[in-house]
């Protein structure tokens, strides 16, 4: 839909590893569509990014590129090869260093059936991202 809307338009979406991503967000209440899908749990959870996840792979190139977030907060990140798929020329790291939160809640531990869980529903396409655990990640 908003490649139709805006035909000259350039997307791109970050993925992140799901077990670190499961970190962040476990104990926060969200609603993925109101009123009644609300993900509290950590296979709603994984399957939500599972489910996300591949549709945007799926949809990637042409005007999409798909970034692994933590490729993107590395300081070799390649900002040219950003900045030639935006023609942007101006885009830097400098936009990065200042870092905006959202609501401050004490971070919950991930249980072992929460690892086994995310394992279980995204471990192969997790792993095909490089994904490979808790604060796991392979990089190139």
């Amino acid at each position: 839909y908003l490649q139709w809307m805006y035909p000259d338009a350039k997307f791109i979406f970050l993925v992140r590893n799901p077990w670190d991503c499961w970190r962040s967000y476990k104990g926060y209440v969200w609603t993925y569509r109101w009123p009644k899908q609300v993900i509290t749990k950590v296979s709603q959870f994984a399957m939500l990014w599972k489910k996300q996840t591949s549709e945007l792979l799926k949809f990637s190139g042409g005007n999409s590129m798909v970034l692994r977030y933590e490729d993107f907060l590395k300081d070799d990140f390649d900002w040219d090869g950003l900045r030639e798929f935006t023609e942007l020329p101006n885009i830097t790291q400098k936009g990065l260093e200042k870092r905006i939160r959202g609501i401050a809640i004490k971070p919950q531990p991930v249980s072992e059936l929460d690892l086994v869980t995310i394992e279980k529903i995204c471990g192969p396409l997790a792993n095909q991202l490089g994904y490979v655990g808790l604060k796991e990640t392979k990089f190139d």
